[in-house]
């Protein structure tokens, strides 16, 4: 593999409304480069993701496709040893749930630039052989008092 790694870890911030059944939950990604910056020139640019999201009773009822959205509005480029982070939401109709997905990632060159979303990234233009997807292995959405 190329040693970037993938980590979700997520909780409960509550109720979405009163009136409405359902709760908010929070997540937090976390992309790793583990590749030894000593021995290594593996650079990848976070391009977009993709995300399922299923409620308990296994329907899904999220599908994002952002194969170029970015994440949180950025195009992060991560050089061995680096990390990107960030925190996102989502709500769901039961009080539990899985989310899984990926990451449309891109080996690039170290001196690429860090992105914003609106950005045209030199990523985009990449050959098939250069750009992967980062899997997010199915995390839990619980409510603590589920």
């Amino acid at each position: 593999a190329r040693n970037i790694v993938c980590m979700a870890t997520s909780s409960c911030i509550g109720k979405v409304t009163a009136e409405k059944p359902g709760q908010f939950f929070g997540y937090r990604i976390r992309i790793e480069n583990r590749n030894d910056p000593s021995a290594s020139d593996t650079t990848v640019q976070l391009l977009g993701r993709t995300w399922d999201i299923y409620n308990a009773r296994k329907e899904k009822v999220s599908y994002i496709h952002a194969p170029q959205g970015g994440a949180v509005g950025h195009h992060p480029v991560l050089h061995p040893g680096e990390c990107f982070e960030y925190m996102s939401g989502t709500d769901l109709n039961t009080m539990h749930g899985t989310m899984c997905g990926y990451f449309n990632m891109a080996l690039v060159k170290k001196g690429t630039s860090y992105g914003q979303v609106g950005d045209s990234l030199d990523a985009f233009d990449l050959a098939e052989e250069f750009i992967f997807k980062l899997p997010v292995e199915p995390f839990q959405l619980a409510a603590t008092n589920a």
